[in-house]
């Protein structure tokens, strides 16, 4: 992994190009990617691996690294070793959960994917609950989210 500074992750095809060594595989791992306010990559951080399910990481584990790089905002990347990209319900609640916290420390949480064999769920994309806005900014420059 690079850290090229000029890497852009305005996409999910731009962050797995970017993260071409991850796949569905196991065990289990979730990464952090760290960028700034023009959604230019800043780093990408490991943050579990193990047959232990990601919500059981400490939501500090999240923000830490988050909070040292002065990123503006993050993008969580995990995978399904069974192969299938759908989240799980504990999948939304610790999106959900680490939603609201970088909202209240004023970090967006621009998307979460979950890598499947041969698919790819973006949070993002499905414009679920947690993100109602189905897209990435067109226009390269983070918005941020107002909370409730």
């Amino acid at each position: 992994m690079s850290k090229n500074q000029n890497y852009l992750m305005n996409s999910p095809k731009n962050v797995l190009s970017y993260m071409n060594f991850f796949n569905y595989q196991e065990p289990e791992k979730l990464f952090l990617i760290t960028i700034d306010e023009q959604l230019r990559l800043i780093d990408c951080h490991k943050l579990k691996s193990g047959r232990n399910k990601i919500d059981l990481i400490h939501p500090r584990d999240v923000i830490l690294p988050a909070l040292s790089d002065h990123a503006q905002g993050i993008i969580l990347v995990h995978n399904h070793p069974s192969g299938k990209s759908l989240p799980s319900p504990n999948d939304h609640i610790f999106t959900k959960y680490i939603k609201r916290i970088c909202e209240l420390l004023n970090i967006a949480l621009v998307d979460h994917l979950i890598l499947g064999k041969n698919e790819v769920y973006s949070y993002k994309e499905a414009g679920t609950e947690i993100f109602p806005c189905a897209h990435y900014s067109t226009n390269h420059v983070l918005c941020k989210s107002t909370s409730n």
